[in-house]
């Protein structure tokens, strides 16, 4: 099983299930997001001016997605112990090892509404002690498609 959006990846290995939240570099974009600053600069001032500033944001815009996708987090769930450890990474290698619960319970799963920019985004918690914010998703399909997932896990979480 390998589920991908734009905004994070699911991936099964053995009895472990992953969840990433690492946004490939994708150079398509990286190469067309500056073209509109630079129609849009040359039309208000000069063509060098537009082409200095539309250079500027394009490397801007490179080391942002260079950056998601240099660190990053993954969710991993074992099926067998239905534990939760969350790894945050550097590279593939991983900078830190947090367990968020030594046997998962369903009913502390939630999925919290976020009303940002004109939009609905989920913020997928789960709740112990302490509440642990795991991943944005970016829209309702999201949300299902990670409610699909856990309910695929184990029979026995149902979200």
């Amino acid at each position: 099983m390998k589920e991908e959006t734009k905004y994070f990846q699911i991936s099964k290995k053995g009895h472990l299930h992953i969840l990433s939240d690492r946004i490939p570099v994708n150079w398509v974009e990286v190469l067309i997001f500056p073209i509109p600053f630079f129609i849009v600069l040359t039309l208000f001032s000069h063509w060098i001016v537009g082409l200095i500033i539309s250079v500027l944001s394009g490397i801007l815009y490179l080391l942002f997605r260079f950056a998601s996708w240099i660190f990053y987090s993954e969710l991993i769930i074992d099926d067998h112990k239905l534990n939760l450890v969350r790894q945050t990474k550097f590279l593939e290698k991983i900078t830190k090892t947090e367990i968020i619960t030594d046997k998962i319970e369903v009913d502390r799963f939630k999925f919290e509404e976020l009303h940002r920019s004109g939009k609905i985004k989920y913020l997928m918690k789960y709740e112990t002690f302490k509440d642990f914010d795991l991943i944005i998703l970016r829209n309702k399909t999201d949300k299902k498609l990670i409610v699909e997932f856990l309910k695929n896990i184990n029979p026995k979480i149902n979200v």
